[in-house]
This record gives structure tokens, C-alpha cells and sequence, in this order.
């Protein structure tokens, strides 16, 4: 995310499993005591005593779109309000961050088979109805719409277009744009789509919302060479899961090929 990048400082995903840094612990995920061990932890991790997990299997690794997880079931029993129930819940734990979905199996079976982490939950849910009777929550992972064509855009539409995307977390738009591996995006040099992809997504886990308001009466637009230029100032705030509230008021600069509009250069000078 544009902002948080420069004033925050690199984004975080909230860890709910621990990280996958150790060789031994990870093993131990590959067979069920370890896999119960880890799932039993996740819940008493969230203060909820009542469940208990009657079964489970090995966590087994997958690759789905290019990123890496562990995925495993349980057969659990809940209590909610004197009411005692059983179902079997999905858990995935990423691979690069260590965060871990608790979602239902038909959702579970769904993010399998497509790779789609629209199925993830943001924060583990607990309702034992939960992705039965309700549909499962969208993360901002990129818009179905097809890329507006270069040629008809100004370079405020252009600004106003990836201003959205950013605000959204919306990584698709972004990538159609961005020269994978040759773009310095907020201070990385030579920045790939993949890893701009997965910087998007953990702030889409940290932070509720997001709000630019662009100041357009500074917007300046240049040429230097193949690539053209605009930069505006604008004021953005963001707010986490934590409750906690951030704003900057910042430059915000794009550089772009002038035929493709494929982006060299984002950057963002925080004024106060």
C-alpha cells in the first residue's frame, strides 16, 4: 500500500499461527499430533476454551497461484451458549507470514480448488454456522473488470484509477500496470508484481479501511524521455483491525511509459 510503505513502515500481516521460521516446527505440522497441537493452540490463542477438536489431519502443503500454504481439517465440538455443536472446520496457514484462516469446510474445499483467498477469512470466526447459512467475507483482492485501455487516459484518470486501486487494496489493477521486476515501488527498487501482490494482500489483513482525498488543483504532469510523470498531493488515513488510526499528508508521484502506460516509478514524500 502506497502510504503505509513510507510512513509506516514496511506492513506487517497480523500473525494469529506462529511464523514458519523453524525447520523442526514446521515438520511437526506434517503429522496430526503436531497439526493438533497447532490447531488446539490457534483457539486457545483466541480465548475460546469451549472447543474441543475431536480429530484432525496432517497439515499437507499446497501451491495454489504461485504462493504456498498448509492446509489441514478438523472434526470440532463448540459450546455457544449452553448449545453444543460439531462440524468439521478448514484451517490454512500461509507459508510466507504464518497467518492462519479458520473457515468452513465447503469454503475450505472452495479455496482448494480454485486458490481464491476470497475464501480466507480476515479474522478467525468462530460461529459454528459460520460459511453455512452466510456468505464468506470478500477480501479486496483485485477488480473482475478488464484494464481501461491506455489511450483514453489523462493522467488524472490515470492517478484517479490507481488512487482507487490503492485505497481498495486492489492488487490486480495495480499489477496490469507495474514492470514486474524493473519498477521502484515506494522505496524497493526493481520491485516484482509478485512480491507488490503479497505487500497488498498483508495490508488487506492489517487495516479496515483506507481514504485518499487528492488535492487536484496540485496536480502537475511532465515528460522526461519515454516516460511521462504526474504527481499530486493528497491526504490519506487508515484505520486497523486494532482500532488504531493513522493519516499523512503526503506528494504522491507515478512515472509511466507514455504508449503502454507500464509504471517505472511509485513514490510517495510525506510533507507533514
Amino acid at each position: 500500500m502506497k502510504t503505509l510503505l513510507i510512513v509506516f513502515g514496511l506492513c506487517v500481516l497480523s500473525t494469529i499461527g506462529e511464523a514458519l521460521t523453524d525447520e523442526d516446527q514446521r515438520t511437526s505440522y506434517g503429522t496430526k499430533e503436531g497439526a493438533n497441537a497447532a490447531i488446539v493452540k490457534f483457539y486457545r490463542g483466541l480465548g475460546d476454551d469451549s472447543a474441543i477438536v475431536i480429530d484432525n489431519s496432517a497439515f499437507v502443503e499446497k501451491t495454489l497461484d504461485g504462493l504456498k500454504y498448509l492446509a489441514a481439517k478438523a472434526y470440532v465440538t463448540h459450546t455457544v451458549e449452553g448449545q453444543t455443536h460439531q462440524e468439521v472446520r478448514g484451517f490454512v496457514l500461509d507459508e510466507t507470514t504464518g497467518w492462519m484462516s479458520c473457515i468452513s469446510e465447503e469454503a475450505f474445499n472452495g479455496f482448494l480448488s480454485t486458490g481464491d483467498r476470497n475464501y480466507l477469512t480476515r479474522q478467525p470466526n468462530l460461529d459454528p454456522n459460520a460459511g453455512i447459512s452466510q456468505p464468506q467475507p470478500q477480501l479486496r483482492e483485485g477488480p473482475q473488470s478488464q484494464p481501461t485501455p491506455a489511450s483514453s487516459l489523462s493522467p488524472a484518470a490515470f492517478v484517479e484509477l490507481l488512487n482507487n486501486a490503492s485505497d481498495r487494496y486492489d492488487w490486480g489493477t495495480i499489477t496490469r500496470y507495474t514492470a514486474d521486476g524493473r519498477v521502484d515501488y515506494y522505496g524497493r527498487h526493481n520491485a516484482s508484481n509478485a512480491w507488490i501482490r503479497q505487500d497488498m494482500l498483508n495490508d488487506s489483513h492489517t487495516y479496515r479501511s483506507s481514504h485518499t482525498t487528492i488535492d487536484w488543483s496540485t496536480l502537475r504532469a511532465w515528460s522526461d524521455g519515454s516516460l511521462n510523470y504526474a504527481s499530486v498531493r493528497e491526504w490519506t488515513s487508515v484505520t486497523e483491525y486494532s482500532g488504531k488510526y493513522h493519516h499523512a499528508h503526503a506528494v504522491w508521484t507515478v512515472g509511466y511509459d507514455r504508449d503502454t502506460y507500464q509504471i517505472y516509478l511509485l513514490e510517495l514524500k510525506v510533507i507533514n
